[in-house]
């Protein structure tokens, strides 16, 4: 588990199985996100969309691109980030 990223996606597929309309944009780099991708069912992975890794001062663009929610997900083990 890296960045908390893959629970993330976790909990996107539960709100696509029980058929909420939610999508997810990601940005940032791409790390495990292929795998985690694959992982998913194919209605879960085609309400995902990512952008790629993007410079701060663009951040604000996707921040404030109409989402219902801002997630910056992370994961701690041991007393310690990852």
């Amino acid at each position: 588990m890296k960045g908390g990223v893959d629970l993330l996606l976790k909990h996107l597929i539960a709100f696509v199985a029980e058929n909420f309309n939610r999508s997810a944009l990601l940005v940032g780099r791409e790390a495990e996100l292929p795998q985690f991708l694959q992982d998913l069912s194919v209605k879960a992975r085609d309400r995902v969309r990512y952008a790629g890794f993007q410079p701060p001062e663009r951040l604000p663009e996707y921040f404030c691109s109409g989402g219902r929610l801002w997630s910056c997900p992370a994961a701690m083990t041991g007393g310690a980030w990852l």
